[in-house]
C-alpha cells in the first residue's frame, strides 16, 4: 500500500492516540530571542528591502509531545514594499555558529501531477486555519485545505523534490497534528501592505545547542528576484 494511502487509514488513530505518543521527561528547549537583540517582550525584528520579519520566542500552545520531535518558532511577515513577497520554507532555515543547518518542515502531503498539485488533508474534523493573514495568498497547491482562502492567481512553481525530502521526516512519527497544520505559516505570496503570522516547525533543535540563527530570503514572487537576505539570533532556551 501506498504510504500516503496508509496514511489516509491510519492517521484518525493517530491523531487520537495519545497513550502511545511517548513524551520525554526533559525539559524540551524553546527558541527565544537574545537579550540584547529583543524589542519589547519576547520578540526580535529585522527589516531588509521593505519587509520585516519578527520572530516570537512564545511558547508552542499544543501538545508538549510535539517539541520533542520539532522545533516551533513563530514568525510574523508584514511587506511593506511595493513587491508581492514569496513565501516558501525552504527559504527558512535556523543555522548554529558551526553551520548545522536545520529546515523549515511542510506540513502537507502533496498529491497529483507536478503541473496540478494539491495538498492532502487528514483532519478527522472540519479544517480551520488559525494563523492570522492579511494581504495574502497560499499557493495554488493548499487551494484544498485553504478553501476559504484565494489562492495566488501567478505562476507558482511546486518545489517536488523539496516537499519529497523534507515530508519523509514525518514517516517514523505520530506528526504532524491538525493543531500544527492549522497553526502553521502556509507557503504563498505576500501582497504590498500585508502581514501574515503563523507558525515554522523546524526540524529538531539538539538539547546541547546555545543558540541559532533564523536564516531567510526574501524573492519577489512574481519574478523571483531575490529581495533580500536576512538572519534574526535566537537564544535556545532549556
Amino acid at each position: 500500500m501506498k504510504y500516503s494511502a496508509l496514511r489516509k487509514v491510519l492517521q484518525p488513530a493517530l491523531l487520537g492516540a495519545a497513550s502511545i505518543f511517548i513524551v520525554s521527561c526533559q525539559t524540551q528547549p524553546k527558541l527565544e530571542p537574545g537579550k540584547a537583540d529583543s524589542i519589547g517582550k519576547d520578540a526580535v525584528r529585522t527589516t531588509k528591502a521593505g519587509v520585516t520579519v519578527l520572530a516570537e520566542g512564545s511558547e508552542w500552545a499544543g501538545r508538549e509531545a510535539v517539541q520533542a520531535h520539532v522545533t516551533p518558532l513563530k514568525v510574523e511577515i508584514r511587506n511593506e514594499a511595493d513587491k508581492p513577497v514569496r513565501i516558501r520554507y525552504q527559504d527558512f532555515t535556523l543555522i548554529t555558529q558551526k553551520g548545522a543547518r536545520f529546515k523549515a518542515l511542510p506540513l502537507f502531503e502533496i498529491e497529483g501531477s507536478l503541473e496540478k498539485p494539491r495538498a492532502v488533508s487528514y483532519a478527522r474534523v472540519p479544517y480551520r486555519s488559525r494563523f492570522y493573514h492579511r494581504g495574502f495568498h497560499a499557493a495554488p497547491y493548499y487551494e484544498t485545505v485553504f478553501s476559504g482562502m484565494k489562492p495566488y492567481p501567478y505562476a507558482y512553481d511546486y518545489p517536488a523534490s523539496v516537499y519529497t525530502k523534507s515530508f519523509a521526516y514525518w514517516k517514523e512519527i505520530e506528526l504532524p497534528t491538525q493543531n500544527m497544520q492549522e497553526s502553521a505559516l502556509p507557503e504563498g505570496a505576500l501582497d504590498p501592505g500585508g502581514q501574515v503570522r503563523g507558525h515554522l516547525f523546524f526540524e529538531k533543535v539538539p538539547v546541547d545547542i546555545e543558540s541559532v540563527s533564523l536564516e531567510f530570503k526574501l524573492v519577489n514572487a512574481k519574478t523571483g528576484a531575490v529581495l533580500g537576505l536576512g538572519k534574526l539570533p535566537l537564544h535556545v532556551a532549556k
